[in-house]
């Protein structure tokens, strides 16, 4: 394989998937972690208080009824309940979802998640693949009435302006922190937390599970949603790219959290993202999504437009515990337009 060909793989991996990248060399491979290294520095915030929560009090038998087939207020509240939801998720789990970045239906598959855990007295805590410095926004917006100037304080960080954005920023993040602050004000316990981290390859994705890990400490009894590129999804070392790399989930499973990692399946669409175009530059915007079981041997059952989430054994060796579906994609753009196409 050319060089040229490994960092345009590096590079598209990097905006879609959330892998990190190199434009001015091919990068040296890093030895797999052992241990989780500290942060240089991070800032200070208080999301220990944010997080702790009361331990639910719902029996396990009764959880595992509230998802399959929810009372009539929780789902005109949550919406129809995820097929599937009985089987994989538990009271006090955390739920990884491997993403597509730049759609529209992927956060809001978070917040119907969410909805119904929190609805059945469960404290539900949502992580999002945003940098830690953006910690106070999310917290203040939650708190807000929504309002806009909330909107606009919650956008206002460098994260949501970048002049190339890889879908993370979408309006349907903004949209989803928006259906969770009001879940918020309608009782439910729900909070929010950022998990991205510095850095590239394996040392970015042992920062990010360092992070999980502190905020899991606050509140080990609620049950975490954490929504993220695949790559890092994953609970195995190596990738197409770089035999040595080491994701956050490898990092979560060996830390003894109880993870389940659910790699995305959807039938057709587009998503926001961004590519390599003519002389090399950079462009973003919505591209057409192929659907994985195109590119792949896929044994799982599609059920139609219907959302599912399923244990797959045949998902182990890629990292997963199973998948999740959201049926045909549509693209997001960012939440704050920009003017930036190329670079």
């Amino acid at each position: 394989m050319s060089m040229s060909t490994v960092l345009r793989i590096q590079l598209l991996a990097s905006l879609i998937l959330g892998a990190p990248s190199a434009l001015a060399s091919e990068p040296t491979p890093q030895p797999a972690p052992t241990e989780l290294p500290a942060p240089a520095s991070e800032p200070e915030d208080d999301d220990a208080r944010e997080t702790a929560a009361p331990e639910p009090t719902i029996a396990d038998e009764a959880f595992t009824a509230a998802m399959k087939k929810p009372p009539e207020e929780v789902a005109k509240r949550c919406g129809a309940a995820v097929a599937g939801m009985e089987e994989v998720l538990t009271p006090g789990g955390v739920l990884v979802l491997g993403e597509l970045h730049g759609t529209r239906e992927v956060p809001a598959f978070v917040r119907t998640v969410s909805c119904h855990v929190a609805s059945a007295g469960v404290p539900v805590v949502v992580g999002l693949e945003v940098p830690r410095e953006e910690q106070r926004a999310l917290r203040r917006y939650l708190k807000s009435n929504g309002g806009k100037e909330a909107r606009a304080s919650l956008t206002e960080g460098t994260f949501w302006r970048r002049p190339h954005q890889d879908g993370r920023s979408s309006e349907a993040i903004a949209a989803l922190m928006e259906s969770l602050r009001v879940l918020r004000s309608q009782g439910l316990n729900v909070s929010v937390f950022a998990y991205d981290a510095p850095g590239q390859g394996s040392q970015r994705s042992a920062l990010m599970a360092k992070r999980v890990l502190e905020v899991h400490e606050t509140a080990p009894k609620s049950s975490f949603v954490l929504l993220g590129g695949n790559v890092n999804a994953s609970t195995v070392r190596g990738t197409e790219w770089d035999e040595t790399f080491t994701p956050m989930g490898w990092h979560l499973v060996r830390a003894k959290l109880p993870v389940r990692s659910l790699d995305i399946r959807y039938s057709k669409g587009t998503a926001w993202n961004c590519s390599l175009g003519e002389e090399q530059k950079l462009s973003c915007g919505a591209v057409p999504a192929v659907p994985p079981a195109a590119r792949r041997n896929d044994k799982v059952v599609y059920r139609g437009p219907r959302a599912f989430m399923e244990l797959t054994p045949e998902s182990k060796h890629e990292g997963f515990d199973g998948v999740f579906y959201v049926g045909p994609l549509t693209a997001s753009p960012p939440a704050v337009s920009f003017t930036a196409k190329s670079h």
